[in-house]
């Protein structure tokens, strides 16, 4: 088996250096981290003031309601992309039923 080692950091640490300096806003974040998605969040919170808006999937690993609950605490509101509309779920929208969607 090879064993291949590779440096772990946080978009709060990365985006910035790429940045070289300059200034920047992020329009809109995407996360897609398989289960992670709310470990990549809160590695990125020093640099949520500069994310407009963020797309994120819910896993079975973290409750959707922590999710939900530490989003707002940071400035965000959160809904549950439907069709034909959003549903509402920062509080005080938040409802125990939306924790099975």
């Amino acid at each position: 088996m090879k064993v291949v080692h590779v440096t772990v950091t946080t978009l709060s640490e990365d985006i910035p250096r790429q940045a070289h300096g300059q200034s920047f806003t992020i329009p809109l974040l995407k996360v897609d981290a398989e289960g992670y998605d709310y470990a990549v969040l809160r590695g990125a919170q020093q640099l949520l003031p500069k994310v407009k808006g963020i797309l994120f999937e819910c896993s079975t690993s973290t409750k959707l309601e922590d999710t939900v609950r530490w989003l707002a605490d940071v400035g965000f509101l959160t809904f549950q992309v439907g069709e034909p509309f959003f549903v509402r779920l920062h509080p005080p929208y938040w409802d125990a039923t939306y924790a099975d969607l």
